[in-house]
């Protein structure tokens, strides 16, 4: 692979687990007693979010680049976590994470090792997480987890796009995150 390939994939890697991230397999109820005591909320148009406040908002924006409108928070560089929002159209959770797979080539890249593909339950909510290891740099375990929060009035997925160490460090979020979405 030639830099400008490596470039490439690095970047849209990066785009992806920055934009669009998502859901470690967690089940079963949170632990508050791991959950910071202040998480920050994004209203806008018709839905309000509350967030861990050490993540960062990163936009709010429609069409996003899967969905009808994407808002997105920061964990960390490489980690992030989604709020898709489908209204133009019926979607499952496998037909997102199935998108994903298709644009990042997870599943036909030699590169990316060990793939897993497995249901979860997040609050209440089905959902489905991939778990990879990503060998292009270094080792880099990750995880791809997509929930379906609501289905009418409009489609809304929770996507946990999580890397290394933000794995673990999200999981206890992940319950309260998802049950903090409103539609308004």
């Amino acid at each position: 692979m030639d830099k400008t390939q490596m470039s490439q994939r690095l970047f849209a890697v990066f785009f992806c687990f920055a934009s669009y991230l998502f859901l470690a397999g967690c089940q079963g109820s949170s632990d508050d007693s791991q959950l910071p005591e202040s998480y920050e909320t994004y209203s806008s148009d018709g839905i309000s979010i509350s967030y861990p406040q050490h993540w960062s908002f990163s936009y709010d924006d429609s069409p996003s680049l899967y969905s009808s409108r994407g808002i997105s928070f920061s964990v960390s560089e490489l980690s992030g976590v989604s709020v898709l929002v489908e209204s133009d159209q019926e979607t499952t959770t496998k037909d997102i994470l199935d998108g994903f797979l298709s644009r990042l080539n997870i599943d036909r890249d030699p590169m990316l090792k060990e793939l897993e593909r497995e249901s979860v339950e997040i609050s209440g909510n089905e959902g489905e997480v991939l778990r990879w290891v990503d060998t292009l740099v270094d080792r880099s375990d990750r995880e791809l987890t997509v929930v379906k929060v609501y289905d009418q009035p409009m489609d809304v997925y929770a996507v946990f796009n999580l890397t290394d160490d933000d794995i673990e460090t999200v999981k206890p979020h992940m319950p309260k995150f998802v049950e903090r979405i409103i539609l308004k």
